[in-house]
């Protein structure tokens, strides 16, 4: 989505990816871990967070905060297919 800054110009909201997904998959390179997951929803996770918990120990996931450490692709594959 484009926005005029207070110069007039058009600037990109560099957010938006994230305001319209539930979550995202932190990109390697940015090093947070084997896979981070960045939970962007607050509302949508504020209020599945319990059962969040509870599918992130039966999968060996670690919850903190507002990331899900992941520890392999396969594991990924069933977050993204239970969340999405």
């Amino acid at each position: 989505m484009m926005r005029l800054d207070a110069y007039g110009e058009t600037t990109e909201d560099i957010m938006a990816e994230f305001k319209k997904n539930k979550f995202v998959v932190a990109p390697d390179y940015l090093g947070f871990g084997p896979t981070t997951v960045i939970l962007t929803d607050l509302l949508f996770w504020s209020t599945n967070y319990t059962e969040l918990g509870n599918w992130c120990g039966v999968h060996q996931c670690r919850l903190s905060g507002m990331t899900v450490d992941v520890p392999d692709d396969p594991t990924l594959t069933l977050f993204c297919l239970k969340w999405s």
